[in-house]
């Protein structure tokens, strides 16, 4: 295992690619039982390993993940192939699967488990590094047609009816600690002006949208990891 951090390769001009995983957990008034499944192979043909866990390959697709600041919920939208009348099946007899837990999860290739590479070997294989998991719940079935099943998903939050974000909004501040945990960043020095410098004690960040952007504070898939709302209509 090398010292390569998620964090670190999501700041790379080239980031790796992003391997996405579900969980999909049954109720037990249904059976109970847990599905995995990833949306294709490994490097070997195979299915992929990760934390040490089997994701069959299945056909899915899911969009609508990213919270805005108008204080709505996402309500993502899951799309899996209906082979064969698989899923179709499962929906009879588990009243449409609403309610089941969908985990979501995420990270790099150069993260998976030894098992998914040529001779078993990857010497960056490591199970801590990965983005959170997202929890959520089928809440109603969009579409069933003989060749695929929508669900719309929805946030434990949404059907407790909590609003997001719950906290103070603040359009042109950022509110994450410098460097912190939620910050994420961990390049190199800026000063207050954002311009790069070569001296430590010089680093400091004044918290503008504009300061993100200088250091190239991104998630892997373009998302900016800045802690206001520059949505919100007022300061």
């Amino acid at each position: 295992m090398t010292g390569k951090s998620i964090r670190q390769q999501i700041q790379l001009l080239s980031p790796e690619s992003i391997f996405e995983f579900f969980i999909i957990d049954l109720p037990k008034n249904t059976g109970g039982g847990r599905f995995y499944f990833h949306a294709g192979t490994n490097d070997v043909n195979q299915p992929v390993v990760w934390q040490g866990k089997t994701y069959q390959p299945m056909p899915i697709k899911a969009t609508g993940f990213d919270i805005s600041g108008e204080g709505k919920l996402p309500r993502p939208k899951l799309k899996v192939v209906n082979l064969h009348g698989l899923i179709s099946a499962e929906l009879q007899t588990k009243d449409d699967l609403l309610g089941c837990q969908v985990t979501r999860k995420r990270t790099m290739q150069c993260f998976l488990d030894a098992e998914n590479f040529p001779d078993g070997v990857n010497p960056d294989a490591n199970p801590e590094q990965h983005f959170p998991d997202d929890v959520w719940f089928i809440d109603q079935k969009n579409l069933e047609t003989c060749e695929i099943v929508e669900f719309e998903l929805a946030s434990v939050y949404d059907l407790m009816g909590v609003q997001l974000p719950n906290r103070q909004v603040i359009r042109n501040s950022c509110q994450w600690d410098y460097r912190g945990a939620e910050c994420g960043y961990t390049g190199p020095a800026f000063d207050k002006d954002d311009k790069p410098t070569p001296i430590a004690g010089a680093d400091f960040c004044p918290k503008r949208l504009s300061s993100c952007r200088a250091r190239k504070n991104y998630f892997a898939d373009g998302i900016i990891m800045f802690g206001g709302f520059p949505g919100a209509t007022r300061a």
